[in-house]
């Protein structure tokens, strides 16, 4: 009994003197304490913050430009042999690479300017959206497509190029079940803008 007493009595004492030790800190200790306790209250919030945001659905067009493309009339000579890359989807036939330079043919400036074919940015996804849809690269520089694609010009700010390859790559088979048309089945510039999809935050996509 005398040694529970004891031992009731330190710890009566050890609680006293904690308390009396906390009031007799002095001044500049509190207030390192106090700013420890903030800096662990702020990373705290920090993390609770990046957890919130780490990642979120966006449509395509929130991260990125959907372009289409155009044919250069056939009939005038000068649109063609230039040194504009201009790609098909039958250059995208048994294409196994990731990147892609040029097709069979080249286009004009002439070409270009006279036609709905678009100059494509280097690191663009190109996307066939007919005859067939499906098929993907990325454009290693430059570039012009016609009509059957629906390129995706990424925002760096939100998304990386090469993870929005592999996940338009992964989502291939639910992007052609979008697929309309009585002779042959199209992906629209519309579909493509509001695909949504989960993306984490950019030092998370290219870790």
């Amino acid at each position: 009994r005398r040694n529970v007493r004891r031992n009731q009595v330190s710890l009566v004492k050890m609680s006293e003197v904690d308390v009396l030790d906390w009031h007799r800190i002095t001044n500049e200790f509190r207030e390192n304490i106090n700013k420890d306790f903030a800096v662990i209250q702020k990373g705290t919030s920090s993390r609770k913050k990046e957890s919130r945001i780490s990642q979120r659905y966006y449509k395509v067009e929130e991260f990125a430009e959907v372009i289409g493309g155009g044919t250069p009339s056939t009939k005038n000579p000068d649109y063609f042999g230039g040194s504009i890359p201009w790609i098909t989807p039958k250059d995208l036939t048994n294409y196994e690479k990731k990147f892609i330079k040029n097709g069979d043919r080249n286009i004009t400036k002439e070409g270009l300017s006279n036609s709905s074919a678009k100059l494509i940015p280097k690191n663009s996804i190109l996307l066939t959206s007919r005859a067939p849809i499906g098929y993907l690269a990325i454009a290693e520089n430059d570039v012009t497509t016609n009509q059957g694609f629906k390129s995706i010009v990424v925002n760096p700010i939100i998304a990386d190029f090469n993870f929005v390859y592999y996940l338009i790559k992964a989502n291939i088979e639910r992007i052609k079940g979008y697929g309309t048309g009585t002779t042959f089945a199209e992906v629209s510039a519309t579909v493509v803008k509001n695909l949504k999809f989960n993306i984490p935050d950019l030092p998370t996509q290219t870790a």
